[in-house]
């Protein structure tokens, strides 16, 4: 093989050998050079437990036991083997020969170790919580060169050495780059052992922490090892990760993480919240694929100061997972300092997916001497089945569901899309409230709720550029008694709702600001079915 790129995959647990095995090739003269060239790159490794996670080249044993998932030797050929969030745990062979690409669940390819000018590369990857032998990226073979770069190596252990073993020849060259090494541990060394080879680069820019040799082998070397040059234990030379690749660390059972060795992040929602009750203004960050399965009670009389609860990494996911309901903010008469000029406390929620509520998802409680200022951006609320979705300043400002399910609004002239019950209201409400609660570039999907979605008591709610899709409400989709409603740029779609209320319910003390004009809707369903008026939608 004159080049293989393996990209994009997702690689765990392997029990026997390793999940990559590189030989060199051997000709058809004997000739046992070569000169192939394999490149590794945006590929995750994690929870693997057998001798290493990438062997290039074997012991001199090893050849006879050869169990991997990928397999990469063969004479001809430029191919590439890639992915995208693909899950490889069976045993699998890669091979090419006169053009013919194979992907298999068995079959493998045995190659003596050889003399090679073949370069492997590893780019942007990730080990992670891997427990094998010798090492994540195991390195034996004479000649060729081994070069890492942007790659993440975090909590490794019980091999050799927690990240890399060298060992090559005078022909051979090692370099790592832009790398990072958090929390490995090995029997040896905490990071890299290099036994021998030519050139080596190591210091290039690569970012060590807490990283554990054993102190009775290698001197206890936590970093890199060079055996070589009578066993001098080096360190890395960067003061911070400067790796793109994102990655966390669970820090143990304590309900927090390390984003990118940078943001510090929680994994629990109690954590979470005691660090809230301690009153410190700043942004609060929830671990990538973090899932919080507590219910979160905020009395604001304990958090006199601004904060956000921000997911450190959409793209991954943070998810709040209740079986009752999800967050219960309050703010009482007790508010430290309350006055009437009191500056209302700002708090922020932003990329997180609410789900599997049972009860209220959100209620919040606000007060005219402890205003409230509340924003949800880039949230989502699906597949929860309660009362409602949102509940502002629920009646006798009490959290209770059957106080809200008992308190649904009464009537509407007639069915349609946006039904209000005073005609003649006025178009601008110049009333203070004690809560204003601003929803941004959500989205509501597949929610069903024995009222309406969002129930809206004497409280300020903003809609803007939200998307409500295929929910059920047996009251209305946003019903206001008494407050303050605007819905700019949203979306209703495929919805079910109370055909005496409309998608969009206002009693006769309440405002609708007319940028509610703005918003569209398409097959909103009435129950008992009736015409159908839909909001026109461009787009």
């Amino acid at each position: 093989v004159t080049g293989v790129i393996i990209e994009g995959l997702t690689f765990r647990g392997t029990t026997k050998n390793s999940a990559i095995h590189i030989l060199p090739g051997e000709d058809d003269i004997g000739d046992i050079s070569s000169s192939s060239n394999v490149e590794i790159r945006n590929c995750e490794f994690s929870e693997h437990e057998g001798m290493a996670v990438i062997m290039i080249g074997s012991f001199s044993w090893f050849d006879d036991q050869v169990d991997a998932t990928i397999e990469v030797s063969g004479e001809e050929g430029d191919d590439t083997i890639e992915s995208s969030g693909q899950q490889w745990n069976d045993t699998m062979e890669y091979s090419d020969e006169q053009g013919d690409d194979i992907i298999g669940s068995s079959g493998k390819v045995d190659l003596e170790n050889s003399t090679t000018t073949m370069t492997i590369s590893i780019t942007s990857c990730l080990f992670t919580s891997n427990r094998v032998q010798v090492s994540p990226v195991t390195y034996i073979t004479n000649g060729g060169s081994l070069i890492i770069g942007n790659t993440v190596f975090l909590g490794n252990s019980e091999g050799t050495a927690g990240g890399i073993s060298f060992s090559g020849s005078p022909t051979s060259s090692f370099t790592v780059s832009n790398s990072c090494f958090q929390r490995n541990s090995g029997y040896y060394v905490g990071a890299i052992e290099v036994y021998d080879g030519g050139s080596v680069t190591l210091l290039e820019n690569n970012f060590g922490k807490e990283n554990e040799g054993n102190t009775s082998e290698a001197d206890g070397c936590d970093d890199i090892w060079f055996e070589a040059e009578q066993g001098v234990c080096g360190q890395f030379d960067s003061s911070t990760c400067s790796s793109s690749i994102d990655f966390v660390d669970p820090l143990g059972n304590s309900g927090k993480c390390q984003f990118n060795s940078l943001v510090n992040g929680y994994s629990d929602a109690m954590s979470l919240l005691n660090d809230i009750s301690d009153g410190i203004s700043e942004v609060f960050y929830l671990c990538p694929g973090t899932v919080l399965s507590e219910e979160m009670n905020i009395m604001l009389d304990q958090a006199s100061v601004n904060f956000s609860v921000v997911c450190a990494d959409t793209r991954r996911g943070c998810i709040w997972d209740s079986p009752t309901r999800h967050i219960v903010l309050l703010a009482h008469d007790t508010y430290p300092n309350a006055s009437a000029t009191e500056q209302p406390v700002t708090i922020t929620f932003e990329g997180i997916t609410f789900r599997n509520a049972s009860d209220v998802s959100v209620v919040l409680e606000g007060f005219q001497n402890s205003p409230l200022d509340v924003i949800f951006t880039d949230c989502r609320w699906e597949d929860n089945n309660g009362t409602s979705i949102l509940v502002i300043n629920p009646p006798g400002n009490t959290s209770t569901s059957e106080e809200i399910e008992s308190s649904p609004p009464s009537t509407a002239p007639e069915t349609s899309d946006i039904a209000v019950d005073d005609m003649g209201r006025k178009l601008q409400d110049l009333r203070t409230f004690a809560i204003d609660v601003k929803l941004h570039e959500c989205v509501f999907s597949r929610n069903s709720a024995k009222g309406s979605l969002f129930s809206n008591y004497n409280g300020k709610l903003i809609v803007d550029r939200c998307s409500f899709r295929q929910n059920d409400a047996e009251g209305s989709i946003l019903a206001s008694i008494g407050g303050s409603v605007s819905v700019n740029d949203a979306r209703f779609e495929q919805n079910t709702y109370n055909k005496s209320q409309g998608v969009i319910f206002v009693d006769s003390t309440s405002i609708i600001s007319p940028a509610t004009t703005d918003a569209c809707g398409l097959a909103n369903y009435a129950t008992p079915l009736s015409s159908l008026r839909d909001f026109s939608c461009s787009g």
